[in-house]
């Protein structure tokens, strides 16, 4: 059987790797400890046919060279005593040297060779070190610095040469002062560059003052707040169109200026045919547009700017007047982002544009005396009196339909009203052929669990609900050795539901999946049909009877007691399975 699982699980070279491991064992920078532990590790391993002799003379050749010189001059016959032997050593050689296990160890140590470090030297080599770094200070020269070593110290010919290591690249060879990779940080005074400025008067405009174009009348209803920050907004002003104010829009980032064509047929403007047409998306919801005429738009912005462009025709909703680059190109127009401001020259007049500051307005409570309309009496009235055109929306709250039972089915109804009852009676349902049964897996232990902490009013309304169940018949005093916490989950009305947390029974509860119906026979089914029921799951549920004897399975605990349902509920790990055999079956 051993041979069997170690063809199965080890590779076939498994006894040569464990050999290798225990050939290439070495102290190496571990503890004699850690490196003891290794080696009998490996040594048990192996089953090694050796001497006590020989297993000391591996041990032995496994140690460090400064450990391994000092124990070889004694003689050892066992493992245990070079163990011992070489871990004094090692304590002598950490309170003589702190930092023999130093990054600069490497194999045999200074102790090895009987010779001492010059402490005079190193001061000078490091001071030397330090005029070198600085460049020469108080008349000292600066020394030369070989390209990848520092030079050793003269005095201590057995000094090691320690290599020069950058701390920003990591590489050898350079100090982090001559990195190439250093980035040079050069802090340059700032001069304001002085422009022959022509223009002679300055023009701030904030908005259009003038009659706004209402192509469709709308209302508002929860208006969203907007912040003050312009991080986030597009620049939106007003304009002047043959005495009509509109919205227009700066937008860097479009080849063409737009003008609405929505705008261009309420103010009747004159268009041509495009010279060269295209399409163009994203303007509006729905598909791409075909851009097939342009406008000669007269357009002014403020008292001062007055000028005619050039503008395809395009049915959007987002303005009246989009502004691309060659409107910004023409007046070389000057964007400062952070107050989202507009600037440029016109006729020796400097004007800024500024967004628009306008906010809309969260709609106000009733009673406050005034409507939550856009447009105000007045404002409808000079409308019709001018005989403009305008769009009314007018909201019409739903109608509640209530389902009216025709005269003829009534007696009906009434003759069978105890097959078809509000709620179920208040008794056990009878005994069917289809019972749930709950079976438990065999030697599991039975949960115990304590009742869920409530609030006084979660209690008592979870102690109505117990007592309802009780009166109707369909739970009862229990004294199960299992039981399961009850609790209150909130429904959509706003009432509470009482559940049984049944996952610890579920757990240990053998499954007995029932064949779900498909869909598209259910579908095939329902060919031709007109008249559809509906059954209440709850109701449906309370109807299966728990298998006589299996009660004590389905017990939870509140505060007040344990009880146990007579009837399935939910939660129950086979109770979707009963309910679609009974469905199936047809046997209510």
């Amino acid at each position: 059987m051993k041979q069997m699982l170690k063809s199965r699980f080890l590779p076939t070279d498994y006894e040569q790797l464990l050999f290798q491991q225990f050939q290439n064992c070495k102290q190496t920078n571990r503890t004699v400890q850690a490196y003891t532990e290794e080696f009998l590790r490996l040594s048990a391993r192996n089953n090694l046919a050796e001497s006590e002799v020989q297993q000391t003379a591996w041990y032995i050749n496994g140690l460090r060279l400064n450990i391994q010189d000092r124990v070889s001059l004694h003689r050892v016959f066992s493992v245990e005593d070079a163990q011992e032997m070489a871990r004094k050593i090692e304590m002598q050689l950490e309170r003589t040297s702190p930092s023999i296990r130093g990054s600069n160890y490497s194999g045999r140590g200074s102790f090895g060779k009987g010779k001492q470090i010059d402490a005079s030297g190193s001061s000078t080599q490091q001071i030397g070190d330090m005029n070198r770094a600085l460049g020469g200070v108080a008349g000292i020269p600066k020394e030369p610095v070989a390209a990848n070593n520092r030079a050793p110290n003269v005095q201590n010919p057995y000094a090691k040469p320690q290599p020069i290591r950058c701390y920003k690249c990591n590489e050898l060879g350079h100090r982090s002062s001559d990195c190439p990779l250093r980035r040079m940080a050069n802090i340059i005074e700032h001069e304001e560059e002085e422009h022959e400025e022509d223009w002679v008067d300055e023009e701030e405009v904030e908005d259009e003052v003038g009659e706004q174009v209402n192509c469709v009348v709308r209302r508002l209803l929860l208006a969203p707040r907007i912040e003050d920050t312009q991080r986030n907004q597009l620049f939106r002003a007003r304009c002047t169109v043959n005495g009509k104010v509109c919205d227009v829009i700066i937008d860097s980032r479009s080849c063409e200026n737009i003008v609405s064509k929505a705008l261009v047929d309420h103010l009747q403007l004159k268009t041509e045919p495009h010279s060269t047409p295209y399409t163009i998306g994203w303007i509006r919801k729905g598909p791409e547009l075909k851009v097939t005429h342009v406008c000669r738009l007269p357009i002014s912005i403020g008292k001062s700017y007055h000028d005619t462009i050039m503008c395809d025709v395009v049915e959007m909703d987002a303005c009246h007047v989009l502004l691309g680059r060659p409107w910004q190109y023409d007046v070389d127009i000057t964007h400062r982002a952070r107050e989202n401001t507009y600037s440029f020259v016109w006729n020796k007049i400097r004007i800024m544009l500024k967004p628009r500051g306008d906010t809309p307005q969260a709609p106000k409570k009733q009673g406050s005396g005034s409507g939550s309309g856009v447009v105000q009496r007045a404002g409808v009235m000079l409308n019709i009196c001018k005989r403009e055109g305008m769009y009314m929306l007018v909201e019409k709250g739903d109608k509640q339909t209530v389902a009216r039972i025709p005269e003829a089915l009534k007696p009906l109804l009434k003759a069978f009203y105890d097959v078809m009852p509000d709620d179920l009676p208040d008794r056990l349902p009878p005994l069917r052929d289809i019972q749930h049964e709950i079976d438990f897996l065999p030697g599991a232990s039975l949960p115990n669990l304590p009742h869920y902490r409530m609030n006084p009013k979660e209690n008592q309304n979870l102690q109505e609900q117990v007592g309802e169940l009780l009166r109707k018949g369909f739970l009862r005093e229990s004294k199960s050795p299992c039981a399961v916490p009850a609790l209150l989950t909130p429904k959509k009305d706003g009432s509470m539901r009482m559940c049984v947390d049944s996952r610890a029974i579920n757990r240990i509860t053998i499954k007995y999946i029932f064949p779900i119906p498909r869909l598209d026979d259910m579908l095939d089914r329902l060919a031709g049909s007109r008249v559809f029921t509906k059954i209440d799951l709850r109701s449906g549920y309370h109807q299966v009877r728990i298998r006589p004897g299996d009660e004590w399975k389905t017990a939870f605990k509140t505060s007040a007691g344990l009880y146990e349902w007579l009837v399935m509920l939910f939660g129950l790990a086979n109770a979707p399975s009963t309910f679609m055999r009974l469905m199936t079956q047809k046997r209510w």
